[in-house]
């Protein structure tokens, strides 16, 4: 991956993460971050990183038969990302 390739994903990550937010509205979801505990967002996004990390695991062990070189990063971060586009597109 060159630095141009690298540099044009992270723009439009940032693309992206600047619609959701504007598309969400700002304020309200300010307003409801304060409203909620913080211990409940902690533990919400502790179990989805878990969540992840076991998936990424099984799609590893999945695919390991078909290709050895299979790294973990990969299928963790492909899951990732499907998981967001289905929250996303329904």
């Amino acid at each position: 991956m060159t630095e141009l390739d690298y540099i044009m994903m992270l723009a439009a990550g940032l693309a992206l993460l600047i619609f959701i937010l504007w598309y969400a509205g700002l304020q309200e979801l300010a307003t409801a971050l304060r409203r909620a505990s913080l211990v409940w967002i902690a533990a919400a996004c502790i179990f989805k990183l878990f969540d992840l990390v076991i998936r990424g695991a099984r799609w590893r062990s999945l695919l390991l038969p078909i290709n050895s070189s299979t790294k973990f990063s990969s299928t963790f971060s492909g899951v990732a990302v499907c998981q967001f586009m289905s929250t996303l597109i329904p």
